[in-house]
């Protein structure tokens, strides 16, 4: 799977996590889930291994809570990062901030957020 650019879904029940295996799929740009139910947590703490990740969409999730992994401030590529209605919580890490490329941020109606 070095191959692959993209992930996405949409309307799919789903069992388990996205997983730290998610790293190894180093050649990802974009990771987008909507409206995916089922999952257990939703960000890996590997997430901020993924190098050349540009797009990072997850929006009206139902899933498990759980925090924004302090990794993700690692993601020098990230350009946008779209964080709507899921059921992350905890605080935002103050590393997001000081993403030079980062050009889209929408972090909106997460009611367990920080």
């Amino acid at each position: 799977m070095r191959h692959v650019v993209g992930l996405g879904a949409i309307y799919l029940p789903m069992q388990g996590s996205l997983g730290d295996g998610i790293a190894r799929v180093t050649s990802l740009r974009a990771i987008g889930l909507r409206e995916v139910g089922g999952m257990n947590g939703l960000l890996p703490a590997t997430i901020g291994e993924l190098p050349y990740l540009k797009g990072l969409y997850l929006g009206f999730m139902n899933s498990t809570p759980g925090p924004i992994p302090p990794s993700i401030t690692n993601l020098s590529r990230l350009e946008a990062l779209w964080l709507v209605k899921t059921d992350l919580s905890g605080p935002i890490p103050e590393g997001i901030g000081r993403l030079r490329r980062l050009r889209i941020l929408e972090i909106w109606e997460n009611k367990r957020m920080e």
